[in-house]
């Protein structure tokens, strides 16, 4: 298999990464021009365990966007919350030109992950704007704060404050 680019978002700082499965089962990574050897392993569920450069790193991956091909993750690395993006590079030249389209007619804002509902925000019947906060859901010891992709009017609400949701699960219908 020949190398694949990816571009990875940290710190809002864009990166290309070229990624190469090695004849051994690991993989080449070159980043900024080092060639770096990993090995990575799923423990299970978002528990992974990645030998980098000869160093291990247990790592607890939580997908951070509305769904997990959007590429965006919080990792929980050594007693620290990173949050970053892997993003296939075709794919995101592919998607640059529809950013410009607007989101219409009714919406489901789902759960990006699993979590808790610590606060909501709207209640049905409100009038709401494209971008204003709707919905606030800890995970991994984070609050989330989920958006309105489009103004319009709160038409559903299926979660309660303090209910655990899975992801994916209904939050809040918006029309």
């Amino acid at each position: 298999m020949g190398a694949q680019r990816f571009i990875g978002s940290y710190g809002g700082k864009d990166t290309p990464i070229d990624l190469e499965k090695l004849p051994n089962g690991q993989y080449a990574i070159t980043v900024d021009g080092k060639v770096h050897v990993a090995d990575a392993c799923r423990l299970g569920g978002g528990q992974w365990n990645l030998l980098l450069d000869g160093q291990s790193y247990d790592i607890e991956l939580e997908v951070a966007g509305p769904q997990e091909s959007d590429g965006a993750y919080n990792a929980l690395v050594r007693g620290r919350v990173v949050s970053l993006s892997v993003q296939d590079e075709r794919k995101l030249r592919m998607s640059a030109g529809s950013r410009k389209l607007k989101v219409e007619g009714p919406q489901l804002l789902k759960s990006p992950m699993p979590g808790k509902v610590v606060k909501i925000l709207a209640k049905p019947g409100d009038a709401v704007e494209e971008g204003q906060s709707l919905l606030i859901i800890e995970a991994m010891k984070m609050e989330n704060e989920l958006k309105a992709a489009a103004a319009g009017k709160v038409a559903r609400v299926f979660v309660e404050e303090g209910q655990a949701v899975e992801a994916n699960a209904k939050l809040m219908a918006i029309e």
